[in-house]
């Protein structure tokens, strides 16, 4: 089993062979020095991403202790590095300080956005449209009553006999799959739960709710960001899988099966 830690500012972390890619550990600590300056940004922006991962201790105390006197990435240490995203982003931060001016940029892309839609909308907007009729929850008929609401779906079942399914119901608390679905596509649902057919082969089932899941035999490659999993256990057939928590909480992966060939992918946010 091959298992990588995806960290912020595009470093990946192998932790079965406990390297970085394409850098040496004093490479990363001058990159990180490059970004963050000084140790407490470094602590609060940085470390505490990772400090609810067991496999990531030794790594987070190795960095916290060398960063304070190492010294910055230099114009010509950039120039040397092998990675070339790693160069690319430190020729970035070289010129661009972090995270104020990066802030400030993205601060100020998001209101140009959102100007841009409020524009749009506008062009949209007639104040007399929602006084053509009132609503029926105005009625005398409904006067003095509260309604139930339901917003939540408790149990779907696919009934479609194809392959090949993609899920944008919202709300989905437990989802059954069609004994013919291969190939699963269900984002954002808030889904709770899945059971899993013996013939899915593919997965994708981001920013859910999603706890807790155990693979069946055929399936090879799933995705499950942004997700509160707790316990993930690895089927005997997967090939990779990528995973993320909301709050870069540590996730129990189940390997008792063996499974030598699969990757599997932790990404911090």
């Amino acid at each position: 089993m091959k298992l990588v830690y995806h960290l912020p500012h595009h470093l990946t972390y192998n932790h079965s062979t406990k390297t970085f890619s394409g850098l040496s550990l004093e490479e990363v600590v001058s990159y990180l020095k490059l970004i963050y300056k000084d140790v407490e940004t470094f602590q609060q922006l940085f470390l505490s991403k990772i400090e609810f991962i067991p496999n990531l201790k030794n790594i987070e105390f190795e960095l916290g202790k060398k960063f304070k006197n190492t010294n910055p990435l230099t114009t010509e240490e950039i120039s040397n590095l092998k990675n070339a995203d790693i160069q690319y982003l430190a020729n970035f931060y070289f010129e661009n300080s972090f995270p104020d001016q990066v802030k400030n940029y993205r601060i100020k892309y998001f209101q140009e956005k959102m100007i841009d839609n409020i524009i749009k909308d506008q062009d949209k907007y007639h104040p007399d449209y929602y006084w053509l009729s009132s609503p029926a929850s105005l009625s005398d008929l409904v006067k003095n009553k509260n309604p139930v609401t339901i917003n939540k779906i408790d149990y779907y079942e696919i009934t479609e006999e194809h392959s090949y399914i993609e899920i944008e119901l919202k709300k989905v608390r437990k989802l059954k799959l069609h004994e013919n679905t291969e190939f699963l596509i269900c984002n954002s649902c808030n889904i709770e739960s899945i059971d899993l057919n013996i013939k899915l082969k593919l997965l994708e089932a981001n920013e859910n709710e999603i706890t807790q899941m155990q693979f069946n035999k055929d399936l090879i490659e799933a995705t499950l960001w942004e997700n509160p999993l707790e316990y993930l256990k690895i089927n005997e057939n997967l090939k990779t899988v990528w995973i993320s928590h909301p709050k870069n909480y540590n996730i129990i992966i189940d390997n008792s099966i063996n499974n030598k060939e699969v990757e599997i992918n932790y990404n911090i946010n």
